[in-house]
């Protein structure tokens, strides 16, 4: 038998990006999207909710994220974790920092390799 701690249900649904697997059977919404942070931020400042799919979801923001972070950096992407428990009316999104993505371009003899 395991000794592990789960977190209660509402600290794991608000806090952590990436729901344990224990946790996934009381969704009925569970699913990571990429969006461009321009987007982000525009929905924000409508409105404090995020919109999607007619559910409304309370914003989380992790990594010391902040709205202007956001709203400085309009071309990033964010990753954005939505959750709904089953029976809910609304639910979380938990938004992280931008994903940085790096291209190593090594030229090779006019090539790119």
């Amino acid at each position: 038998m395991s000794t592990s701690v789960l977190p209660s249900v509402t600290e794991a649904i608000t806090t952590q990006f990436h729901l344990p697997v224990e946790y996934l059977r009381i969704c009925d919404k569970h699913y990571v999207l990429y969006w461009q942070a321009r987007h982000v931020y525009v929905q924000l400042l409508r409105s404090p909710r995020i919109i999607r799919e007619n559910i409304a979801y309370v914003p989380v923001l992790q990594d010391d994220l902040s709205i202007q972070d956001i709203g400085s950096n309009p071309e990033s992407q964010l990753r954005l974790s939505f959750r709904k428990i089953r029976g809910h009316r609304t639910g979380y999104v938990i938004i992280r920092r931008p994903v940085v993505v790096s291209r190593i371009q090594v030229e090779t003899k006019g090539k790119l390799a």
